[in-house]
């Protein structure tokens, strides 16, 4: 079987990437539309909520030192350097299996995603809400996230996988 042409890969991971970053999109407006910031949906007990959050700052709230007039700008630059070194990548290495430039497409997505939100809203719509019970939560986060962790995911895989001995 013939591998894909470089025309072919670039159209699969462009749509890759418009649907991942359309999914994170989709979703964050039908939140936003139907509960207000900190309202939630109860989806598996104890386990999962839909919760309506609006994220200004951060992951993990670093960058909180910095005053909102700096940290927003200093975010958006961020995330369009990540979404543009990831095009970069892409593109540069289009000769590369599909599966070697999905990861990088996932975290265009994702930082595509929520740079969106940021210079439309001024913060990320945030939803997904893991915890157990009052013991233990993780923090809000939505489909750009975990696009990007999944892109992150798989570039470890995949670096894991090239260190492997070859078998004949």
């Amino acid at each position: 079987m013939r591998s894909p042409t470089a025309a072919w890969k670039m159209a699969l991971l462009a749509a890759v990437l418009v649907a991942g970053c359309g999914v994170d999109q989709i979703s964050k407006r039908a939140v936003a539309d139907n509960l207000e910031v900190g309202e939630r949906v109860e989806v598996a007990e104890g386990f999962l909520d839909i919760r309506h959050a609006r994220n200004e700052h951060a992951a993990f709230g670093m960058l909180d030192v910095l005053r909102p007039a700096i940290r927003r700008p200093v975010l958006i630059a961020f995330q369009l350097g990540g979404f543009a070194l990831a095009a970069i990548l892409v593109v540069a290495w289009r000769q590369s299996r599909v599966a070697d430039l999905v990861p990088y497409v996932l975290i265009a997505a994702g930082a595509a995603g929520n740079v969106l939100d940021r210079i439309l809203l001024g913060g990320v719509v945030d939803f997904i809400f893991v915890h157990y019970r009052d013991s233990f939560s993780w923090p809000v986060f939505n489909v750009a996230d975990v696009l990007i962790t999944l892109g992150v995911g798989l570039l470890l895989l995949n670096s894991l996988r090239a260190k492997l001995p070859k078998t004949p």
